[in-house]
């Protein structure tokens, strides 16, 4: 059964008016003149095809929810004074609110491109919307197939973008990760069938070219085979080629020049001369390379596509944590009442119902229930966390056990998720230098290579006509600048792709750069080389009160408390049972107390223990970290004094000793006691450390080592460590650090492992080094292949497979970055 259409409270569309009115734009529907659409299970009636193709592309792309909760009926399209149909449903309102980001007269949206497939297409749209009236950034991000869009409400509407993309031959949708994965599908599936047909049709061309290669043809069946040949390619050039001819004619119209330009003219060279020959019987015929040089060009497409189709998967899953919906809970005279409604809708300080089993659709605070919650996609944490009153937790993570009701704190890009996201794909959708410069240099070799056919053609024609057409074809398709144009970009991607699935999220788009370059490591202790949860290291019993006596003493104070030594004591399994306490109080930042057997127990600091009449030692615990220390009292007796301490990470020695193979210097900077530093340095086997060092001390030391020449990596995760994580070439935080600290980093540990250091550093060097390899290869090839073409040493098919060739081993070496 097929739910009814629900509208907001405050401007409800009613079915009675959907019933009779066109259903997207609430016209009257005139009799007999109606068109109708599928939407969720029905027909809907509309009254002209504008709005059936307004309504068709919102069912397409995945957002029928904005029927169900628009505020109004949508504008009717125009005819005349507005852009196509198909592109005015994205300004209204209501659309427009789900998909960008308004501040006062200026709009933001993130765009879903279709139809680019070189970084030229990228440099194409960026340098014609970018000077469009009213846009004020049109950023287009290759890699990821996305663009950036900002522009001013009261001088463009989004449609007239759309718009002016599609005249350059391409295809914008406003960003949704079901609209695009929508469009990667129909851009696959499409890329496939032309792979499928050019391969099928291709072969029947090269077998009866293998039979021209050996000879012994009759000059009648030499007529029919060249026959045969034409009509087999002409499928391969007619339809699998479309998509160069579209890029190219796009391109050349706007005064551009992409990689489909010298492609195009290759395969229309090729194929017309082939058919001119086929006519005058003549023996010069390349539809086996034309159908070759198609074949592994759309194969080498699809290899590309596939690696960026993984990296896009990593990346969007970030988007697809928070659930649609939430479960929204609203108070009146009447009492509760529960409503389901779109999860970014929801606004901060309204409060949501979340079951057992269901996501927690936005960050908050927990207002009733306890619970397990599963937080591991987001911080990494492998074990469930419990969360009770007053605790906050994280949308995107797992309700495991209870019923929780959570006070929403931040929705949508404001959560720790959607911010995440954000850092993530600004990271991957950067161009730092290197790609950049390789697509300059694509840019440029296009039009080098157009220069050099013409200037092979008429030396060719002026020396040896007859040569000259095949010569000119063969400069034309082998030094097609695919590779050049992918070879930084395609190793980026599965880099990035590559690091994220192993819990790395890069956010800084040139980290991957410097962290190739870097020299020295430094590290902060508490948080980044040890747990950051307190442990009990030692108990200094007084008089003769026995250790065990005096832990379960403890452990009894611990358990109504959620402090971190209260959390410390609760994990020990030496506890054994706790004893039941009555009267339970607390005093934030002193201690707390109650009462066990008719006495009166006591644990908190020095000071706490005097405001209760305990006396203390003056003598005992000199030396400890203010509070890492806790004395625990009966009464006015004082009983023992426990000293607790922050666990080193297991895998720490392991990276330092990994650090110190590799030749990095490495150093901890800490603002705990020398004791306790010198003691975590001797664990790890480093020599340099630094204990009492305040952020500007820290900050400091990264300046000093900068200027000696050093490239500085720093680890950190508190809010202390943000200026010194701003400081370093490049810095890493864990993905639980303080806020100030994710904001500064380069790069964010999504996993609690310090060994992911290692494999960024490791991956950094090595993305460098296939980068570089690809650069050489492409550079290389067009240094040799080029010349040979021009020199006419080199066939029409051999400048095709040489070309897909070295388009599939830069793609290829870029796939190693994704093993394991």
């Amino acid at each position: 059964m097929n739910a009814p259409l629900a509208a907001p409270m405050n401007a409800p569309v009613s079915a009675a008016a959907e019933a009779t009115a066109c259903f997207h734009c609430g016209e009257p529907l005139a009799n007999g003149a109606t068109w109708q659409v599928e939407l969720d299970g029905r027909t809907v009636d509309l009254c002209c095809p504008g709005c059936a193709a307004a309504t068709s592309a919102i069912r397409d792309f995945g957002l029928g929810e904005y029927y169900r909760h628009r505020d109004s009926f949508a504008p009717r399209p125009g005819k005349d004074e507005l852009p196509p149909e198909r592109y005015q449903v994205y300004d209204d309102a209501g659309m427009l609110a789900r998909f960008a980001t308004v501040e006062g007269e200026v709009a933001q949206a993130d765009l879903t491109l279709a139809g680019m497939s070189c970084a030229a297409c990228a440099w194409l749209l960026e340098s014609r919307l970018a000077h469009a009236p009213g846009v004020e950034r049109f950023d287009v991000h290759f890699a990821s197939r996305r663009a950036t869009v900002r522009w001013r409400l009261a001088d463009t509407r989004l449609s007239r973008i759309l718009d002016a993309v599609a005249t350059l031959g391409y295809d914008a949708r406003p960003f949704t990760p079901d609209a695009r994965r929508a469009q990667m599908e129909a851009e696959t599936s499409a890329l496939l069938r032309a792979l499928g047909v050019a391969a099928l049709f291709g072969m029947q061309v090269m077998m009866i070219a293998f039979a021209f290669y050996t000879g012994g043809i009759e000059p009648g069946m030499q007529r029919f085979l060249r026959w045969t040949s034409l009509v087999m390619s002409v499928p391969v050039v007619s339809y699998c080629a479309l998509p160069f001819y579209r890029a190219a004619w796009a391109a050349v119209r706007a005064g551009g020049l992409v990689m489909e330009v010298p492609v195009a003219l290759a395969i229309l060279l090729a194929f017309a001369g082939s058919v001119w020959n086929t006519v005058l019987d003549q023996d010069a015929v390349y539809f086996d390379s034309v159908s070759m040089f198609v074949g592994l060009l759309l194969a080498s497409r699809y290899l590309e596509r596939r690696a960026r189709a993984a990296a896009s998967a990593r990346l969007e899953a970030f988007t697809a944590l928070v659930p649609d919906g939430a479960c929204r809970i609203r108070s009146d005279a009447d009492g509760e009442h529960f409503d389901t409604v779109p999860a970014m809708r929801l606004a901060p300080g309204e409060t949501v119902l979340v079951r057992a089993g269901e996501t927690i659709p936005a960050d908050g605070v927990v207002s009733e229930g306890l619970s397990a919650v599963d937080e591991s996609i987001l911080t990494g944490e492998a074990l469930p966390q419990t969360r009770g009153l007053g605790a906050r937790v994280l949308g995107g993570s797992v309700n495991l056990e209870s019923v929780l009701r959570v006070q929403v704190t931040a929705v949508a890009a404001e959560s720790f998720a959607g911010h995440l996201a954000q850092l993530v794909r600004a990271a991957a959708e950067a161009r730092p230098a290197g790609v950049e410069l390789s697509q300059r240099a694509a840019r440029w070799f296009v039009a080098a290579v157009l220069l050099v056919s013409v200037g092979t053609a008429w030396f060719w024609w002026q020396h040896d006509a007859g040569r000259w057409f095949s010569t000119t074809l063969a400069v034309l398709v082998v030094s097609c600048p695919c590779a050049l144009a992918i070879a930084v970009p395609a190793a980026l991607a599965a880099a990035h792709a590559s690091l994220l699935g192993e819990g790395i999220a890069v956010l800084d788009g040139r980290a991957l750069e410097r962290l190739a370059d870097v020299s020295h490591c430094l590290f902060d202790k508490t948080g980044t080389l040890t747990v950051g949860q307190l442990a009990l290291r030692d108990i200094e019993c007084q008089g003769n009160t026995e250790r065990g006596t005096a832990l379960r003493l403890a452990c009894a104070l611990a358990q109504s408390s959620n402090h971190p030594v209260a959390r410390a004591l609760r994990n020990l399994a030496e506890a054994g049972a706790a004893p039941g306490l009555t009267d339970y109080e607390s005093v934030t930042g002193a201690g707390m107390q109650g009462h066990l057997d008719g006495a009166r127990l006591a644990l908190g600091s020095a000071a706490y223990m005097a405001s209760l009449g305990v006396t203390v030692p003056l003598s005992a615990g000199q030396g400890a970290t203010p509070g890492k220390e806790a004395w625990l009292a009966r009464d006015a007796e004082l009983l023992a004094r426990l000293e607790f301490d922050d666990r080193l990470r297991d895998d720490a020695p392991a990276l330092f000793t990994w650090l110190h193979a590799h030749a990095y210097g490495t150093a901890i900077v800490s603002g705990d006691r020398l004791a306790v530093v010198e003691a975590l340095a001797r664990a790890c086997g480093v020599k340099t450390f630094q204990a009492a060092r305040t952020p500007a001390d820290k900050q400091a030391e990264v300046a000093r080592l900068q200027k000696d020449g050093a490239v500085v990596l720093m680890v950190g995760d508190g809010v202390n460590d943000a200026p010194v994580l701003a400081q370093a070439d490049v810095s890493i935080a864990m993905a639980d650090s303080a806020a100030s600290a994710r904001q500064q980093a380069s790069v964010l540990l999504l996993t609690p492992q310090l060994s992911s250091v290692s494999r960024l550093l490791a991956m950094a060097r090595r993305s460098r080094r296939i980068m570089r390899e690809n650069l050489a290869w492409a550079v290389l090839y067009n240094v040799i292949a080029l010349p040979l073409a021009a020199a006419g040493w080199l066939a029409p098919w051999a400048a095709a497979l040489g070309m897909s060739v070295s388009s599939l081993v830069v793609v290829l070496n870029a796939l190693r970055l994704v093993r394991r």
